[in-house]
């Protein structure tokens, strides 16, 4: 009989990259950032654990994150000249 082979599961890294992903993906999407104990349990992580996967994952801790997309989208407005500083903040 020939063997089966069987696909390996995922590993812990790439479980943890997606969810990364995934959580990157709320932030950017969201109005306010989403708060650490909501995104930790999305995620399905304690928030101290999600904190240190994060940040390995991306170099920076949710909040850092958070803070540098507002930023950005920001700066994005203010580019196009139609919204005053005000309403691009």
């Amino acid at each position: 009989m020939h063997a089966m082979k069987r696909s390996a599961p995922p590993s812990t890294s790439s479980k943890h990259a997606a969810l990364v992903a995934q959580a990157c993906r709320c932030i950017e999407a969201s109005e306010q950032p989403p708060s650490l104990d909501d995104l930790a349990k999305e995620a399905g992580l304690s928030p101290f654990h999600f904190h240190r996967v994060f940040k390995a994952a991306t170099g920076l801790t949710p909040k850092a994150y958070a803070t540098a997309q507002r930023a950005q989208a920001v700066r994005t407005t203010l580019a196009r000249g139609t919204s005053s500083v005000t309403d691009a903040i």
